[in-house]
């Protein structure tokens, strides 16, 4: 079974698992390999280990430590110029360097998930590519093109619906680009 914890869950998680299989902290210090005075931390919320002394604590508990993308905020990226209508009002400080950051992190999330991408979220991102291309070259040149996974994104073939949800990115983005 997979559960996603975030950071603040770990030591809980750690402490009731040992004790739902009744180790002691020496016990699990010494399956482990983990010192006790690392697992009391941990536990106490305290600790800040590595990846390695993570995944040798969870080891002998039975888990597992499994990195992955998260999701990507639709409702945030239509506000930095994505052409869709967006289901929420996101209030967000509008920056190039905001919205640079969002196109990596949720290209890459993307990327991972090509396959399983909706045409109409695909096009709107292409559109939005398209419409930094086109209307801020600059900007174009110096943070997107240079990213290969963005840049993988950037339309080869422009359609009129890319064209119309270009129209409408290029207006929200002139906004604050």
């Amino acid at each position: 079974m997979e559960v996603a914890l975030k950071t603040k869950d770990i030591a809980a998680t750690i402490k009731n698992t040992r004790k739902s299989l009744g180790l002691s902290q020496i016990g699990l210090s010494k399956v482990s390999g983990v010192s006790l005075p690392t697992i009391q931390n941990m536990e106490a919320a305290k600790g800040n280990p590595t990846i390695g002394i993570l995944e040798s604590l969870l080891a002998p508990l039975g888990l597992k430590i499994q990195v992955q993308y998260g999701e990507i905020d639709w409702d945030l990226f239509v506000r930095f110029g994505l052409p869709m209508t967006s289901q929420k009002n996101v209030n967000t400080t509008l920056s190039p360097e905001m919205l640079i950051n969002i196109l990596r992190k949720y290209c890459a999330i993307l990327n991972e998930n090509r396959d399983e991408i909706e045409q109409r979220k695909l096009e709107a991102l292409q559109a939005l590519l398209l419409a930094i291309k086109i209307q801020f070259p600059a900007y174009f040149r110096k943070n997107i093109q240079s990213s290969q996974i963005i840049a993988s994104f950037v339309p080869l073939i422009i359609t009129g619906r890319l064209i119309e949800l270009k129209r409408i990115a290029e207006e929200r983005l002139s906004k604050y680009l």
